[in-house]
């Protein structure tokens, strides 16, 4: 499988190969158990920029080379060599020892390790409610790590201690360092220290939304929503022929785009999405029509930015939460 790792302005970083097993061929209750590896949800992601705002935290990322690859595997399992370097004869087959690609517990025990390592070996305490965030305090020296897949961004309250967890994690993972963060799941992260503030853009993302539904080339409007529109359970299809032309309308898809704009970095549009979402069973054109307003919006809004700025925060209030 090959992957192309992008950076904020999407431009390609790197290109990623993997060999995949087929691990649809396996047997539950045989070859797995456990599947479950959960990843920082939104809200979490969020929370942590807020707070590496508040508390003026420096953000640092780091990417973790072939993660599955640092699982052990505690069952037998057997695979076909890769195409083109077959050993010891066509009839011979490969035993996992580690969680590759493609096989279904291969993500839970890569968790296993990672907690291993960062709770016994490093001193982190896991937040359990998500099992994916990661608290160290020692002293003045803090921490917050937080894991989606293999990606890892962590604040800190010094750019030398984000140097010295980097060389420790390099201790036990093969690992790229990101250095300060600049591109969070989609999000540019443009932070500023000094003057405390973190700001958050989702630009290549908006350019994305309009290419997919063929609005590159539309013209801005002034407002997410249209003056004096007034949308209701009136405007639902109701003919045949209503519900044949509304079939081929991509409105849910166009929808859910939307929505995790809205959620992370777009405030200004939540509104208006999450009142669309109120017709996404049986939408009308008149619905679809107020997408692609919105839309048409974002056309001229690409570099709206969510800025958060730790003298707008009440830090005695954070610090005893």
């Amino acid at each position: 499988m090959l992957e192309t790792k992008r950076r904020a302005d999407g431009t390609i970083e790197w290109l990623k190969a993997r060999h995949i097993m087929r691990g649809f061929t396996q047997c539950p209750g045989i070859d797995y158990f456990k599947t479950h590896m959960p990843t920082a949800p939104l809200p979490v992601i969020c929370t942590t920029t807020v707070l590496s705002a508040a508390l003026n935290l420096h953000l640092h990322s780091i990417d973790i080379r072939n993660m599955f690859l640092n699982g052990n595997i505690n069952v037998e399992i057997y695979m076909c060599q890769p195409d083109g370097s077959v050993l010891g004869g066509c009839n011979m087959v490969c035993k996992l020892r580690k969680g590759i690609y493609g096989t279904k517990q291969g993500a839970h025990v890569w968790q296993i390790k990672l907690c291993q390592i960062l709770v016994e070996e490093l001193g982190f305490r896991m937040i359990y409610s998500t099992g994916s965030v990661f608290v160290y305090r020692n002293g003045n020296h803090l921490v917050l790590l937080l894991f989606h897949a293999n990606n890892s961004t962590f604040a800190s309250c010094s750019h030398e201690l984000n140097k010295t967890l980097v060389a420790r994690l390099a201790q036990f993972f093969k690992l790229c360092d990101l250095e300060p963060t600049e591109f969070l799941l989609g999000i540019a992260v443009k932070q500023d220290v000094v003057a405390g503030h973190i700001k958050l853009l989702q630009h290549q993302y908006v350019i994305k939304i309009l290419d997919r539904f063929a609005m590159s080339g539309c013209a801005s409007v002034m407002t997410p929503m249209a003056l004096g529109l007034c949308l209701s359970h009136a405007d639902l299809p109701q003919t045949d022929e209503d519900h044949t032309v509304m079939a081929d309308v991509p409105y849910g898809n166009a929808i859910g785009t939307l929505l995790y704009l809205a959620t992370l970095t777009r405030p200004d549009i939540l509104f208006t999405v999450t009142t669309l979402c109120c017709f996404i069973a049986n939408p009308g054109l008149k619905h679809w029509n107020m997408v692609k307003h919105l839309l048409c919006y974002l056309q001229g809004t690409k570099d709206v930015q969510l800025v958060y700025r730790w003298d707008l925060f009440d830090l005695c209030t954070i610090f005893t939460m």
